[in-house]
Order: C-alpha cells, then structure tokens, then sequence
C-alpha cells in the first residue's frame, strides 16, 4: 500500500504538519496542530513471548526501566492471544492500537487541570490537547470507514467535555485559542473517552478481513486512500501525538524533582 504525502504552508499560530492522508469533516487536511517535541521521555518496555500455547503477548513494564520484568506469561499479560493461529491485519492493528492506549493512559495518569493544560513555551500544544485531539482523529476516522456514529456523540462524550468548540472539531487547523479552548479538568475524562473509541475501532477491526484493507474509501487523493492505508494514518498520527505528550509529561516530572 501507497500514498502521497503532501504539505503545504501553515496558516496556524500553533506548529504544523500533515500527515499521510487523512479525512476531516471538510475535505483532505491542509494542517495540524502540533507540538515542536517530537522525543518520548520514558519509552515503555515491550516483550514478545515465546511461551507455549501463546501466539504473541504484551506486557508494559509499570516499574520504569531499572527494574525490567521477566518476559510475560498469561498470569502477568493482559494483552495476549491464545492460540497458534498465523497474526493477520486485523490483529497486529489492533496491537497497534493497543499500545497506543496504553501510552495515552501514562502520558495523562494523575496530571491535575493546570498540568493538562500547561504549554511549556506558551505556544506548544499541551497534553490535555494532544490527547484529545489524538482521540478524536482516531473517532472520527474510525467511524467514517466503519459507517458508525462516532462515539464523541453516541457516547456523549461531547456533552461531558463541554467544550467552546463546533462539535464537528477535531483539531485540525486550530488555533492558539482553540487549543487555549481544550481544557479538561480530570485526566480520567480524557481516558475514558480513549478507551471508548479504543472499544469501537477494535470491534470494527474484528470485522475485517484481510482483502477488505484494499477497498478505496477517499477518492480525492491520488492514488487513492484505501482502507489500508487510512488505518495506518490514524496510527501514525496517534502515535506522534502520544509520544509528544509523553515528552511534555516528563518536563513537568523534571520540573516537580
């Protein structure tokens, strides 16, 4: 699978980039608000399991790198797959996915308001931002292809959040203002709202096979963005996202020391 990556100019106060094709509500994104840290600050240890009876497994070391656990077992992993059966797309995007809502529930964990909020140069987007927006790529994206509510609206996640924006808004092309416009007071709202679109995007991948990520779903692009492709954008951008706010997370850790 292919696709055209394409930039152009910012427009934005905020930094910007753009990242493989992607739908917004409007058209093809010209822009995105993003931080100018790109570095995780404490990467989370990852073990692939050889244990029999288990295909593959996933266990995050809670513990911080000095003290790396012993490779996991079905007692010790949350995140495994009984059975031998041969991984296909579906399953090692739905590890993808995965591990990107492990990451955004350490990068966000115990952060107060003015934490969430905090943008460390006073233009940088902050992790309260960066999440949400993250989130509401992935939802809206997800729900696009899945011919699906989204879950900022099903869920009412919308009317929870309360925030001064469109309710279509998913951060592209936002402002200083509007990411001013993101705050939320109780980390647990931001991972809840994760965690329900987590639940919606691998339900649907459960539902796919792998012929289906060759079906065309934007045709404005050239070549066209296929199903394939558009999962693994949203991958993409979330993963840049969560490990910025990871960053940010370890510059208000270093500030507290």
């Amino acid at each position: 699978m292919s696709s055209v990556r394409r930039r152009a100019p910012p427009t934005s106060t905020v930094a910007a980039e753009i990242p493989d094709p992607v739908r917004t509500s409007s058209g093809p994104s010209t822009q995105i608000s993003t931080a100018r840290l790109c570095l995780a600050a404490t990467p989370a240890v990852d073990v692939i399991t050889g244990a029999a009876g288990w295909a593959r497994g996933r266990c995050r070391n809670r513990a911080g790198p000095a003290a790396l656990r012993s490779p996991p077992t079905p007692s010790n992993c949350s995140d495994h797959v009984r059975g031998a059966r041969a991984l296909n797309g579906s399953d090692l995007l739905a590890d993808a996915f995965g591990r990107i809502r492990d990451e955004v529930r350490d990068a966000v964990a115990e952060l107060d308001e003015e934490q969430l909020a905090l943008r460390v140069d006073g233009t940088a987007n902050s992790i309260g931002w960066l999440v949400w927006h993250l989130t509401r790529v992935q939802d809206d994206h997800v729900a696009d292809v899945a011919g699906l509510e989204q879950v900022w609206t099903a869920g009412g996640f919308a009317d929870r959040f309360a925030l001064a924006l469109p309710v279509t808004s998913i951060g592209y092309g936002h402002t200083t203002e509007e990411v001013d416009a993101v705050r939320v007071a109780d980390p647990a709202l931001l991972v809840g709202y994760h965690e329900a679109v987590h639940d919606q995007t691998v339900r649907y991948l459960a539902t796919l096979t792998d012929g289906d990520f060759d079906r065309v779903v934007d045709e404005r692009w050239e070549p066209p963005v296929t199903l394939g492709v558009r999962l693994i954008s949203v991958v993409s951008d979330d993963l840049q996202h969560v490990g910025q706010a990871a960053f940010l997370r370890g510059i208000i850790e270093r500030r507290q020391s």
